[in-house]
């Protein structure tokens, strides 16, 4: 899901059935009463949890979303504090877009995500707050253009996806992809980034009784490298402050 400055939410749908579920206020209101309804509609959205589209307290969940579902919707709120009743309302546009076999990415839809290098990096698969609960702890995969990630340097980590040894090499479009089970039906749930990767410098430090330490900085250009590292002597130069002679990294 994709919130713009208007309010706006864009979604890709999988043709074998995806999900969505839009909040309409903050997460816990002091007392208020809200309704959903799809614009030109005077019947509201249904409350019945076995209804395609339903309202579940403030939210309003496709189960699965279709293209027919995009359209204007609108969220009509009473409001009561301290003995005052106020009414509200909030348009949100949704836009249903239908993925494309083959397609390993749809930009429109595409979450921007930056890591560096010389560390590990997390990626974040966005938006799976509502769909990840005690019945649903299914693993989320990870693929980077149409491949599953695999080896060593790749680590799921509940809904995140952490990469060892970062290089320029591992920018480029990665998807999330898990299962959501509502009332016995699975559905497919998938989520676009395309991620940026910056490098950073590695300094080598220096430390001399009394006086503050004196830095050399490495500078790699040309191809990306896999890492980059101080010697002395033959010897490798740790990332550590425990000795005299360090390498430090610079952000």
């Amino acid at each position: 899901i994709k919130k713009s400055s208007k309010a706006g939410i864009q979604l890709i749908i999988d043709p074998s059935s995806n999900t969505l579920g839009i909040r309409s206020l903050p997460k816990n209101p002091e007392d208020y009463n809200l309704t959903w309804y799809k614009v030109g509609n005077q019947t509201s959205v249904p409350r019945d949890k076995l209804s395609r589209i339903h309202q579940q307290k403030s939210l309003i969940w496709f189960l699965p979303a279709m293209l027919e579902d995009s359209g204007d919707y609108e969220c009509l709120c009473y409001i009561n504090c301290r003995n005052l009743t106020s009414c509200s309302k909030m348009y949100t546009k949704v836009t249903v877009f239908e993925r494309v076999d083959g397609l390993c990415l749809n930009e429109k839809f595409a979450v921007e995500e930056l890591i560096f290098t010389l560390s590990p990096g997390r990626i974040v698969c966005p938006h799976l707050d509502y769909f990840r609960d005690e019945k649903n702890t299914l693993p989320v995969r990870w693929y980077k253009d149409c491949q599953l990630l695999e080896g060593k340097r790749f680590s799921s980590f509940n809904r995140d996806l952490v990469i060892f040894n970062v290089t320029l090499h591992d920018k480029g479009n990665y998807t999330c992809k898990t299962s959501y089970t509502y009332n016995g039906k699975q559905y497919n749930i998938s989520r676009d980034i395309i991620l940026s990767v910056e490098g950073k410098c590695l300094h080598c430090c220096f430390v001399h009784t009394n006086d503050s330490p004196k830095c050399l900085d490495c500078n790699a250009t040309g191809a990306a490298a896999y890492s980059m590292f101080w010697t002395g002597n033959n010897v490798n130069i740790d990332v550590l402050y425990m000795s005299r002679i360090f390498a430090k990294l610079y952000e």
